[in-house]
């Protein structure tokens, strides 16, 4: 096997990291192609402090990262965008870690038929106006088997390199499965182990590979630029992302694919193979005895939480935890909580432990602690973090809904609040919390609360009762221990320039419109959730928009529209008159 060093540069965000770029010449087993020498590409980050020392000991120190089953292995874990690199946080905590692309995939040997348009899945080409009838070759590409090899292949470079009996292993989303399935095969090699968003076939049906290999279908499927925003527009909280990584993360895909680029009509595709998965049972996992981590997004809808769990009680191994981490999706990697993704993975491969615990399964929290479920009753209740409108706020948009930000998230509401006038503290709005139809829960910590109009040049207070809200956490406690108020006053309603905090303003033009509407906040950073809503509230429209946007309203009849306007802590809404 001969590795071919293609690059190496040093890089500067996490402390002086560097990077090196390998071929490895590999015997293939993709079926229909045995025995052709692919090429694997695998990158590598590793502090220069480790590299340097000739007394290094690279025991315990090599990881190795596996992609899932569509966005290239360099855009998951290496992003080049501020501090996202996954790669570069293990690398500056004294690891020497490894990224690897699969046959098919970023800058590995994509097989003949991949190099055909005419071969793509059906559904794709017509989403991305590929204009070919009949596929040229009729068989998917990869194989578990072949996969094993590819990893096999990368795992005795790295044995071989760093000289070290073993290597930890991080699997995201379908790379969860490929480092369950790889460990299960080659128990000698593999040392802790750690996926994020589990993802595949597990079932006795999958136990064995098909009859013939390649089975029947298409080599491949594609990605464009629209499925990618996709996974950020499913985002549920405000500031789930910086909207300013969405461009980047495209670019790294993009990047590792200038044939696909060239593909269709809609701004090209990045190329992926389809695989024959099979192999993982849950008799495989109950073999599998190696310290694992299992890291799932609160909000996952690709592998939701309730399937990872299942899957981590599957699991052998006497010292495995479970970790949900609060407001994080799929592509956790991507998002605001990024480093609670990347801490969490340095924590486990320190000392095989989360938060002093080496079993168990726990909510990662918005605070940075931990609630242990089922297991531990936490002793601080949630707390308050934010109003809107703010405590002792004055000339409050008399159309604002109230919206409590707390610091972990909600299981179930409970019991009431109530809204008083503070001239006569005579009850102006009473408000059972678990009334659906005027709580919502706009996030998992963030309650929206729905109240009738309020009068202008009013003063009101808030008495939001003790048992309030619970966390989600079994506690014995239920909801705040104190009782809350807060205050403020209304002025007169504002129209077309609406006050959203201290720091922006919000324009919202033209009104009376024909055609658009136009919204832009002053603050360059502001994260806007913008909502049309019908005369009846039926939601029409909506959008997530940094401080501007615009929204189409040609398809709507004339009439009286409302439009909602939210950020992280405000909420306004406004009449629109479609002429």
């Amino acid at each position: 096997m001969l590795a071919l060093l293609f690059g190496g540069w040093p890089q500067w965000s996490f402390g002086q990291i560097q990077q090196f770029d390998y071929l490895l010449d590999n015997s293939t087993l993709t079926p229909n192609f045995a025995g052709q020498t692919f090429r694997l590409h695998l990158r590598e980050k590793v502090s220069e402090a480790l590299l340097n020392d000739p007394n290094t000991d690279y025991s315990d120190k090599v990881v190795l990262m596996i992609h899932g089953n569509s966005v290239p292995a360099t855009a998951v874990f290496d992003l080049d965008y501020q501090d996202y690199s996954w790669m570069d946080a293990l690398a500056a905590e004294g690891y020497d870690v490894f990224a690897l692309s699969l046959t098919g995939y970023g800058h590995s040997t994509r097989p003949t038929p991949m190099q055909d348009s005419c071969n793509v899945d059906f559904l794709d080409r017509l989403d991305n106006s590929i204009s070919c009838l009949f596929a040229n070759y009729r068989f998917r590409m990869t194989s578990s088997d072949s996969e094993m090899d590819d990893m096999d292949a990368a795992v005795e470079f790295i044995r071989s390199l760093r000289d070290v009996e073993d290597v930890h292993l991080i699997g995201h989303s379908l790379g969860g499965f490929r480092v369950m399935l790889y460990s299960s095969r080659y128990p000698e090699k593999v040392g802790k182990l750690i996926t994020h968003g589990f993802s595949g076939v597990l079932s006795s049906a999958a136990a064995e590979p098909p009859p013939e290999l390649p089975s029947d279908g298409y080599p491949m499927s594609v990605i464009n630029r629209s499925d990618i925003e996709d996974l950020f527009d499913a985002a549920e909280c405000f500031d789930q992302f910086d909207p300013e990584v969405v461009e980047p993360a495209w670019q790294a895909c993009q990047s590792t694919d200038s044939l696909g680029l060239r593909w269709g009509e809609t701004g090209g595709v990045v190329r992926h193979p389809q695989i024959d998965l099979y192999g993982l049972t849950n008799d495989t996992l109950a073999s599998i005895t190696q310290p694992t981590l299992v890291l799932i997004g609160e909000v996952d809808n690709i592998a939701p939480p309730i399937a990872a769990q299942s899957y981590y009680d599957r699991l052998g191994s006497s010292n495995k935890v479970y970790v949900e981490i609060n407001r994080t999706s799929h592509i956790g990697y991507w998002e605001s909580r990024k480093e609670a993704l990347h801490q969490l993975c340095i924590n486990w491969l320190n000392d095989s432990s989360i938060d002093g615990r080496s079993i168990g399964k726990a909510i990662y929290k918005l605070n940075q602690t931990f609630d242990w479920i089922g297991e531990i009753d936490e002793q601080n209740p949630p707390q308050i973090t934010a109003l809107s409108p703010p405590h002792q706020a004055t000339f409050v948009d008399l159309n604002s809904d109230l919206v409590i930000e707390l610091d972990e998230n909600i299981f179930s509401l409970a019991e009431h609040l109530t809204i008083f006038r503070k001239a006569d503290y005579s009850v102006f709005q009473y408000i059972e919390m678990d009334n659906t139809a005027l709580v919502q829960q706009v996030c998992s910590n963030i309650l929206q609360i729905d109240i009738n109009e309020l009068e202008a040049d009013t003063e009101y207070f808030v008495y939001l009762h003790y048992d309030a809200f619970r966390d989600r956490s079994f506690n014995t406690f239920e909801g705040i221990l104190t009782d809350k108020v807060w205050s403020f006053s209304t002025g007169e309603l504002i129209t077309s320039t609406t006050e959203l905090t201290d720091r922006s303003t919000l324009n919202i033009f033209p009104n009376p419109t024909r055609d658009y509407i136009h919204i832009h906040s002053t603050s360059p950073s502001e994260i806007l959730r913008i909502e049309l809503l019908s005369p009846g509230g039926q939601v029409l429209q909506s959008h997530f928009f940094q401080a501007q946007g615009q929204l189409d309203v040609r398809a709507y009849p004339p009439g009286a529209y409302f439009l909602q306007c939210a950020t992280p802590h405000s909420n306004h809404t406004q009449k629109i008159i479609i002429q």
